[in-house]
């Protein structure tokens, strides 16, 4: 690397690798007769030097300027590798168009343009002289790392950071979105500044397993609402028609028994709610087939259970009162093997009594 002495003597001499001033050029952009156009190790955008005086020149530098003070207020300081493109376009122009004050006017205007049209800075998560994390006001995660920090263990942290992101949109709900990116960036700010260390490799992990969690829980309110509503339609009628008489005699404990069937069903659902498990990928309309069922089966059984009373092949001591009927139901209703095993009983009972 050429030092500071020797490139004193002219700056178009510049190069990749040289040193100016204790930093290192990383690349020349354009070169010409009397400008150069380049980026500094750790800078954020492209500088420039050109020798020969022009005012259009120092105009059009004067209104870049003024452009990038907005960009450096609209964006917190963080400049992106897309606004650093567009100011190198800009810069390129106002030096290689020179004499045509029309195309240097146009290429400011479209530099304007275009980051008016670019989402802001919200807040700068992580930022140092290999890498810049920050979330934007529509709450993405954006990040910007220097190529000469660009390693293997780099890249598979970005991989994997891109598709613990594209996960969390699909599948969680808008409300948890912004404390949740903010997890993601600071884990993975915290991923690009330690790729190799195992236990910041595992913080993936653990937002992927929260991403789960929440869906699963979402969907295990949905799961019980639906229960409850249900329960409360059915039963709610069950109790106006059981209070109006117009049925009598068996349809009157058949009614008393599908409500407590019913009834059995949904404080079964409550129980097991701890250890229901509901993956991510069910649709709200399986669910909800599932709460029908499970609740359509409680009142089926408790059904059976009545017409096993009545007719006097089980539970006969329970035939005389409406309490013990209802309660009947509620057993029915709550245990998934009791009227199973009664409808096993009958049939194993009638196999032995054939000829």
């Amino acid at each position: 690397m050429e030092n500071d002495t020797k490139l004193g003597k002219s700056k178009l001499s510049l190069k990749q690798g040289d040193i100016w001033f204790g930093k290192e050029v990383e690349s020349v952009h354009v070169r010409g007769s009397d400008y150069i156009i380049y980026t500094m190790v750790g800078d954020d955008h492209c500088s420039w030097y050109y020798e020969l005086k022009d005012e259009r020149i120092d105009e059009a530098l004067r209104v870049l300027n003024e452009s990038q003070v907005k960009i450096s207020y609209k964006f917190r300081g963080v400049v992106s590798g897309v606004i650093s493109r567009l100011i190198l376009n800009a810069v390129r122009t106002i030096f290689g168009e020179r004499e045509n004050k029309d195309a240097i006017a146009s290429a400011i205007i479209a530099l304007e343009q275009k980051i008016d049209l670019l989402v802001g800075v919200k807040v700068v998560i992580a930022q140092n002289e290999k890498f810049k994390v920050w979330m934007t006001e529509d709450n993405r995660i954006v990040h910007h790392v220097k190529k000469a920090f660009m390693t293997p263990e780099v890249g598979e942290a970005v991989k994997e950071f891109k598709i613990l992101e594209s996960f969390a949109i699909a599948m969680l709900p808008l409300k948890n979105h912004s404390l949740f990116f903010r997890r993601l960036a600071a884990a993975f700010a915290g991923r690009l500044e330690s790729a190799n260390d195992p236990l910041i490799s595992g913080v993936f992990e653990e937002l992927r397993l929260y991403v789960n969690k929440t869906v699963e829980n979402g969907l295990k309110v949905r799961y019980l609402s639906i229960a409850f509503l249900i329960t409360f339609i059915i039963v709610g009628l069950t109790f106006l028609i059981h209070r109006s008489h117009f049925f009598s005699g068996f349809l009157q404990q058949a009614i008393v028994a599908v409500s407590g069937g019913v009834l059995g069903a949904f404080i079964s659902v409550l129980e097991r709610s701890k250890n229901i498990i509901i993956s991510e990928h069910e649709t709200d309309a399986l669910i909800f087939m599932q709460c029908v069922v499970r609740v359509f089966l409680g009142g089926v059984f408790g059904l059976i259970l009545v017409s096993a009373v009545v007719s006097g092949v089980a539970f006969t001591l329970f035939s005389h009162s409406s309490a013990a009927m209802l309660l009947l139901g509620v057993v029915s209703g709550f245990s998934e093997r009791l009227i199973p095993e009664l409808i096993q009983g009958i049939s194993m009972h009638g196999d032995k009594q054939e000829p």
